[in-house]
């Protein structure tokens, strides 16, 4: 909303709820003479849990926004969001099966129910500026970001009932034995201070330099602990035409730590924050994208009016340093593929305007299927196929999608996190429709 030609205001609500069957997970065989046995992958159109096994999230969403034009080259703004969620489910593994019958699996249920709380808010002053030959593209702000998690109700249980992953039963719904636990409230708090100049030094060469001060404050609900850290950032930018620009850049951030999987001994707990590192070094072009980073490389190419070229590499070297723990020191870490790569192809059809249609291909290498390295589930090829039809109904944009991935309804693990399987979706089909008011 556009109060007048200085003061603007920007706002966004959503709410959505979901109530379905969660499949149970397969667990990793034992390692045999040092080697993980890969299982073969079962009809993922088949139930392993039960009905009973209802993942229902809940997730409301808000945000805010402010901007004010103080001068033509001065703008501030001010944004601020929460997220409410809460989730309840049930965690099903499958273990000690028969690799080659599937019979005789132990089936251990988990059930959780979490509440999230996520919130932030900023505000920035954004200016350009110039003192004696140099420009300035200048940042400058404080933030506020907290994270609660609050886990009511957990238990866990091993059914009497054997379960076939292969020609799987339904499950009968567990009984509890022992009363629900409940964690203490834990909460995630960053105050942050920043700014961030993008120097011209002439018309071709730019610099970045930047700082970010912020204290993490972190309760578990059993122990606290608050830390102030700086997190640099610096780049440089060369413009080798008006359409092409060379850049290296360096950046420091405190990343949110993950919560421990529902295998761990401190299940659901919050872990501290961490200091994450990006080295980035590529070319961009405004006609023919060609970036660089570390390893990546992606194009995008116009060939003309009506086809479009996409691809994306990656090569990966992941290594795990861990001194204290030699057995996983220096190896692969779990779940991390060594290559990744995709391609499409997008024709826009000329004859019906708004009508594109793409095809493409998604390839990830092997992987690790525990952080020992102990085996290695496939990589896989998927192709998939949409279309998309944009127009104006009554004077609204109206977007229509209908998506088929894994044409070839290829059976593959598509993850192996925390010793259990993630089986890969077959073939699916789906449609959505937007219309902007």
């Amino acid at each position: 909303m556009k109060v007048n030609d200085r003061l603007s205001f920007q706002g966004d609500f959503e709410h959505y709820s979901k109530r379905l069957p969660e499949q149970a997970g397969i667990s990793l065989l034992p390692a045999v003479k040092g080697v993980v046995p890969i299982t073969p992958v079962p009809d993922p159109r088949n139930l392993l849990s039960g009905t009973w096994g209802l993942y229902t999230p809940d997730t409301t969403n808000a945000q805010g926004r402010a901007d004010f034009i103080i001068s033509e080259n001065w703008r501030v703004l001010a944004e601020v969001g929460r997220s409410d969620s809460r989730r309840s489910r049930f965690t099903v593994r499958i273990g000690k099966y028969n690799p080659v019958t599937g019979a005789g699996g132990i089936v251990t249920v988990q059930p959780v129910t979490n509440a999230y709380i996520n919130e932030f808010q900023r505000a920035e002053l954004l200016g350009k500026f110039s003192t004696w030959i140099l420009t300035h593209d200048l940042t400058v702000g404080p933030s506020i970001t907290e994270r609660d998690s609050n886990t009511t109700d957990q238990n866990n249980v091993t059914l009497s009932q054997k379960q076939n992953i292969f020609d799987p039963i339904e499950l009968k719904p567990p009984v509890f034995t022992k009363p629900f636990t409940a964690l203490p409230r834990q909460t995630s708090k960053d105050t942050a201070v920043y700014a961030y100049d993008t120097i011209g030094i002439w018309h071709k060469f730019k610099l970045l330099l930047g700082i970010r001060r912020t204290r993490d404050d972190e309760n578990n609900g059993v122990k606290k602990s608050s830390t102030t850290i700086n997190t640099p950032a610096f780049g440089v930018l060369y413009d080798i035409r008006p359409t092409t620009t060379l850049f290296a850049s360096y950046m420091e951030g405190l990343e949110a730590g993950a919560t421990a999987p529902a295998n761990a001994a401190n299940m659901n707990v919050i872990l501290p924050s961490a200091i994450s590192h990006q080295r980035e070094i590529g070319i961009r072009d405004s006609y023919f994208d060609l970036e660089y980073k570390g390893v990546e490389s992606t194009i995008s190419y116009d060939i003309n009016r009506s086809w479009t070229v996409n691809a994306a590499v990656q090569w990966l070297s992941a290594v795990q340093n861990s001194p204290l723990q030699p057995l996983i020191n220096g190896l692969v870490p779990e779940n991390t593929p060594k290559w990744l790569g995709n391609a499409a192809v997008t024709y826009r059809v000329a004859r019906i305007p708004g009508l594109t249609v793409t095809a493409g291909a998604s390839s990830v290498s092997k992987r690790p299927v525990n952080p020992q390295d102990q085996g290695y589930i496939p990589g896989y090829t998927l192709y998939t196929a949409s279309a998309g039809y944009v127009t104006r109904i009554r004077g609204h944009r109206a977007a229509f999608q209908v998506n088929m991935d894994n044409i070839a309804n290829k059976r593959y693990w598509n993850s192996v996190q925390t010793g259990t399987y993630g089986t890969g979706m077959d073939r699916s089909i789906k449609f959505s429709a937007k219309v902007d008011f």
